[in-house]
Order: structure tokens, then C-alpha cells, then sequence
């Protein structure tokens, strides 16, 4: 995939770093030392970019046999007057910050170095709130997103937001199925292979239905403060949403094979009615925000399946009996193609309402 260029103004400006990058130019350091003194290293890095976590995983990424050397993205764009109607939901309208801080909804996601998964710079604000999607309108326990906080429940999202997310999968989750099937039958997997086990979440009507609100505001999030990470496996298959505001989606893409260590740098603007689908559980990526107020804040949403945590550890990253490496590395290739492949649906106005109307009477 090629690069996307950024457009420039007074008002948003991304400064997208040089396509072809290693990891180790990326940080302006010798890849030959990492041998020598990989925990100076590390710790030299993250006094330039001021998170020990990223490094690790930086360098970590350098030799990832995970990594499967390419990368699923397709987009699509909410109609017009679909958006409106998402934008109009209480959750997207808080009048003020403070009105946004007192929903108890809402989690703070700096401020706290246990919780604070982005290492951001004090001027910048980040909340978090965590839904399901599923056709009840009851609360499920926990998911491993929100036990981070304490919750031991998962609230159902607004209905219109469900009603959106649930038409969407209606609308996709065939093509998807339908892709995973002819690899699993081409590649000849074994019974119970994490594939078929994926296969089988989004048969369960898991896909998209653990959802998470996100906004951002005040000073930039960009350069050295960039929080680069990998979603974890709940995000295989993830559909990321913008609501309001703008931000910029960075990745790193592996340039030819997987024994390469060169980088292709792509950057994509995430405008409001922009949506994507990707599996960000294998790729580095990072989101850019600007300077802000809160008025222009960035609202996205972030779909992923919905795994409790004896669900997640069956595709976790540390290897066990049920996880093999071969493996994993075939399953990540797999569902690269299988989105390559795949057209992006997305619900009309109409379409939308009948869910709504579904989700009531139940």
C-alpha cells in the first residue's frame, strides 16, 4: 500500500516521517549494539521517547516471526445523513470537559503509569468508555479492557450505536466467513486451529461487539510522544470508526518478505464518517491528534471481538501448548489476505433504524 498523502493547513497539520525507515533509524540508534547491550539500549531509547514499554516492543518487532509482512486495510465512509445521526447521540454531545469528566462512563486513561497504556504528556487528555454491542440491552461481565479499571460489568452502548455497529456486521460478517472458509479449506488446517476457532467467534456474533468510545483533546500527541503498539488479540479484526474531530493513523508495514528489517512508514487521515477495517493485533501503529480544544475533540470508535479473558488467552502472546508460532504466523497472513480481499460495507439510514427497532422490542 502506498502512502497516503497528508494535506496541510494552518489549522491540522501531520508532519508524516520518511517512508523507508528501519526500526533502528526510526530511533537513531545502531542495530548492532542490540546484541551487545540490549537493556542499554532499551533504556537509552526510552529516554528519547519517554516509555520503556514501546521500545521493548520496538525492538521486539525488529525480529518478530510474527510479523506476517503484510497488511489488511479497506475503508469505507458513513453516508451523510447516517453520521449526523451517530453524531447526535448523547454520548458523542457532551456540552464541556467537566460535563465529560462527571460521566461515569468515562475512564481517565493518563495520569495513572498503571493504567496509562499511552505514556502521554500531561497536557493531553485522553478518556475512555468500553461497551458491548451485543442485542441485549443488559449489562455482561467484564471484559479484559475495562477490568483494567476495576469494572466488573460491561454496559450495553447506547442503542443507536448498537444498532450501527449490529447492521454493520449483518452486512459483513458473510464475506468474512465465507473468506475464512476457503483458507481454511485451501491452507488445509486441522480441526479446532486458530482459525477455525476465529471462524467460530464470528459465527457467535462476537465481531464488533466490544466497543469503545475514545476521546482526545488538548495538546498534540505526535513525534517522540507517539504511543506505537499492537492491539491484542481481540482486535484480529477491528473496525476503527471517527465520529468527530481528526486524527492520523500511522503504520508500519515490513517491505518485501519477513526476514526484512526495512519499514515502509503509511499514514492515513481519519476524517469524521471515515471507517476501516484491519487487524492491528500484527501491525505497529500509532495514532497522531493535534492541538485541540475540547470543542474540536476527536471521537473514534473502536470495535473488536468481544473476548472475556479465558477467551482472549486462547490467542495470547505468550507461547503455550495451544499456541504455536507457526501457526499464529499463518493465521496473521491469512486474515491479511481475507480483508485485502473483502469490500467494506456499511449500513444505510434506513437500515440502521430497523435494527433500532429490533433492538427494542427485545
Amino acid at each position: 500500500m502506498e502512502s497516503i498523502d497528508v494535506v496541510k493547513d494552518e489549522r491540522y497539520e501531520f508532519v508524516p516521517k520518511p517512508n523507508k525507515q528501519t526500526i533502528c533509524e526510526i530511533f537513531n540508534v545502531n542495530c548492532g549494539e542490540i546484541k551487545k547491550d540490549k537493556e542499554g539500549l532499551i533504556n537509552s531509547i526510552s529516554e528519547i521517547f519517554g516509555a520503556p514499554a514501546y521500545p521493548v516492543e520496538l525492538l521486539n518487532c525488529m525480529k518478530d516471526t510474527q510479523d506476517p509482512g503484510v497488511v489488511g486495510y479497506i475503508t469505507s465512509e458513513i453516508p451523510s445523513d447516517l453520521l449526523d445521526y451517530l453524531q447526535s447521540i448523547e454520548i458523542f454531545t457532551h456540552p464541556s470537559a467537566s460535563a465529560l469528566e462527571q460521566d461515569s462512563r468515562f475512564d481517565k486513561r493518563m495520569g495513572d503509569s498503571r493504567l496509562n497504556d499511552w505514556c502521554l504528556p500531561s497536557p493531553h487528555i485522553y478518556f475512555e468508555a468500553i461497551f458491548h454491542g451485543s442485542t441485549t440491552s443488559s449489562d455482561l461481565p467484564a471484559i479484559h479492557f475495562n477490568q483494567r479499571f476495576g469494572r466488573k460489568l460491561t454496559p450495553a452502548a447506547p442503542i443507536q450505536l448498537r444498532a450501527f455497529v449490529l447492521a454493520t456486521r449483518v452486512k459483513n460478517e458473510d464475506w468474512i466467513i465465507q473468506g475464512l472458509k476457503r483458507a481454511i479449506t485451501r491452507k488445509k488446517l486441522f480441526e479446532n486451529s486458530l482459525l477455525e476457532r476465529l471462524l467460530i467467534y464470528v459465527k457467535q456474533e462476537k465481531l464488533f461487539t466490544s466497543i469503545a468510545v475514545q476521546v482526545h483533546w488538548g495538546r498534540p500527541l505526535s513525534g517522540n510522544n507517539f504511543g506505537w503498539h499492537k492491539d491484542s488479540r481481540a482486535s484480529l479484526l477491528h473496525m476503527g470508526i471517527t465520529i468527530h474531530g481528526k486524527r492520523a493513523l500511522h503504520y508500519l508495514q515490513r517491505e518485501g518478505n519477513c526476514t526484512t528489517n526495512a519499514f515502509e512508514e503509511v499514514v492515513v487521515m481519519q476524517e469524521p464518517g471515515k471507517v476501516y477495517l484491519s487487524s492491528p493485533t500484527s501491525v505497529l501503529h500509532a495514532p497522531e491528534f493535534t492541538d485541540c480544544s475540547f470543542e474540536s475533540r476527536a471521537i473514534s470508535i473502536m470495535c473488536r471481538f468481544l473476548c472475556f479473558s479465558d477467551e482472549l488467552n486462547f490467542f495470547g502472546r505468550v507461547k503455550s501448548e495451544q499456541f504455536v508460532e507457526a501457526e499464529n504466523i499463518q493465521m496473521l497472513q491469512i486474515l491479511a489476505e481475507v480483508i485485502k480481499e473483502g469490500t467494506l460495507s456499511l449500513p444505510t439510514i434506513e437500515e440502521v433504524l430497523d435494527m433500532q427497532r429490533v433492538l427494542e422490542r427485545d
